[in-house]
């Protein structure tokens, strides 16, 4: 499938080419999956399916594993509006965990900088993987729980 003979520089860039040419095809091929690469991120585990792949069979036609940016999933299965929302929606949480860790420390540090890791390699590979989104429903649960031990010491 893939037989490259380039130096390193090369690789660099062609890598970034070939990555952008894919969100370029998911931005033709809005609402191609509708939602089943999320869907396929959640269950793939149990299922043995690869959302890769489904952005593979949605971008190029073909059955591989292809990444696609922080933009190309939530655009072949949600359209503009869906990216604008996850986006909207990633953005909240990092930032409130961000707020939250400079205040209070302790574990929201960590798991700050484990989302905030993951979203930086997010933007290359894109939200496909279900661990991840495990880790930010840890976040989701780690801000309510402050916000309700907040209230407390009011």
């Amino acid at each position: 499938w893939q037989h490259w003979s380039l130096n390193p520089i090369e690789l660099v860039s062609y890598r970034a080419a070939f990555t952008l040419n894919i969100l370029s095809k998911a931005i033709e091929n809005q609402f191609a999956t509708m939602g089943n690469l999320f869907y396929a991120t959640l269950t793939g585990f149990f299922t043995h399916s690869d959302a890769r792949v489904l952005v593979g069979q949605a971008t190029l036609g073909q059955v591989h594993s292809i990444t696609s940016t922080i933009f190309g999933p939530a655009l072949l299965d949600f359209g503009i509006v869906g990216m604008l929302i996850q986006m909207l929606l990633l953005g909240i949480i990092l930032k409130t965990l961000h707020s939250i860790q400079n205040y209070k420390k302790e574990i929201f540090t960590a798991f700050y900088g484990i989302l905030l890791a993951q979203t930086i390699i997010w933007i290359e590979t894109g939200p496909t993987d279900v661990v991840v989104w495990l880790f930010y429903l840890i976040g989701i649960f780690l801000i309510i729980h402050f916000l309700r031990g907040a209230n407390h010491e009011i």
